[in-house]
């Protein structure tokens, strides 16, 4: 089934993006997202499936990519404040090797009638800097279709600073070991300071995944970090929950402007 967990402005003012993430339900161990199968393949995680989901990270990507610009374009249309509703989908190392990647992301805009540019494609620092040659002219043509693109688990790779500044990428999601750890004056709270500065220097959008306490929200949204997710504002949820969530926001809050405490306690019950 598709899963979705949200991503809140943390400033408030307007939505974000909402990620959309792949779950198969086999037995516990072997639970994962379309971003993170490249990680276990060759680590024995999943056992006797491995060969079986290696041969499908394109075909599952599609699938996600197809239901997830469906879905977002349905949202769209439930009501006028959500017209600006994006959705994020994961990439694999698989796909953007893939030489018809870009035409399989027009097909799912084009399927959908979305628009390109609420469509945000993810793909990981590691996944990045391993096919940076191969990856430079595909990203550099999904950015001329209008697609954004997003750096995900930012700080886990060997990003640097001559690549970032060149990148056609729109923004980046600081990874959630620094956001774990976050604590006052900490050198994890310098870190993602850093980052935060430092996108904000690129003229990047700074995102971070994995905020689960009060304090790491409150410290990343005085940081500058513009927008964020996890279970403080929601759990991955099944398309029918968070339709009743848009639902729940427009009956408690109208379609005007939402503050980011508001939505939290959307999220939240």
């Amino acid at each position: 089934f598709l899963a979705l967990l949200a991503m809140m402005a943390l400033s408030g003012a307007t939505y974000g993006p909402v990620a959309a993430l792949l779950t198969e339900m086999f037995p516990p161990r072997i639970r994962y997202s379309s971003m993170s199968i490249p990680y276990h393949i060759g680590t024995g995680y999943f056992g006797g499936f491995l060969p079986f989901i290696a041969s499908l990270i394109v075909a599952l990507t599609d699938s996600v990519l197809h239901r997830a610009c469906r879905q977002v374009k349905e949202w769209q249309s439930l009501d006028p404040s959500f017209g600006a509703l994006k959705m994020q989908v994961n990439l694999s190392a698989k796909d953007i090797a893939h030489a018809a990647l870009v035409a399989r992301v027009t097909h799912a805009l084009v399927d959908a009638g979305l628009q390109a540019r609420y469509l945000t494609l993810e793909l990981t620092e590691n996944i990045l800097m391993t096919h940076i040659e191969t990856a430079l002219p595909m990203l550099s043509e999904l950015r001329r279709l209008g697609v954004s693109l997003s750096v995900d688990d930012f700080g886990t790779g060997y990003s640097s600073l001559a690549h970032l500044s060149t990148l056609p990428i729109d923004s980046l999601k600081i990874d959630r070991s620094f956001v774990r750890d976050l604590a006052v004056g900490s050198k994890k709270a310098m870190v993602v300071r850093g980052i935060v500065y430092l996108g904000h220097s690129l003229d990047k959008e700074v995102l971070a995944e994995g905020i689960e306490t009060p304090s790491q929200f409150n410290q990343l949204r005085d940081m500058g970090c513009q927008l964020g997710q996890g279970y403080l504002m929601s759990r991955p949820l099944a398309p029918e929950h968070v339709e009743a969530l848009l639902q729940r926001m427009l009956t408690s809050a109208g379609p005007a402007a939402h503050r980011a405490d508001e939505l939290t306690q959307a999220m939240l019950h």
